[in-house]
């Protein structure tokens, strides 16, 4: 179970894992921050292990998570000393 709190790039990541296949339930919390977000996290997530306990098959929703950012690193550019 993956949640965000309206932050892109884990839809990128999290459309990586669907792409090789994992299963991938994705929730996102518009308009709230990672703290006030926990809340609902937390009871959804409870849930989710005691339906996993319970021999259900772990839900997926892969087609339903909108592109993010890449997660590709920012390059540095080179300093005036390095070009020494």
């Amino acid at each position: 179970m993956a949640a965000a709190a309206a932050t892109p790039a884990p839809r990128h990541r999290d459309r990586d894992y669907c792409a090789k296949g994992t299963t991938v339930h994705y929730e996102q919390y518009d308009a709230l921050s990672h703290i006030c977000s926990v809340p609902i996290w937390l009871v959804n997530s409870i849930a989710w292990i005691k339906q996993r306990f319970a021999g259900l098959p772990a839900p997926q929703n892969c087609s339903s998570i909108s592109e993010g950012n890449p997660l590709k690193p920012i390059p540095v550019p080179p300093t005036a000393s390095s070009h020494t």
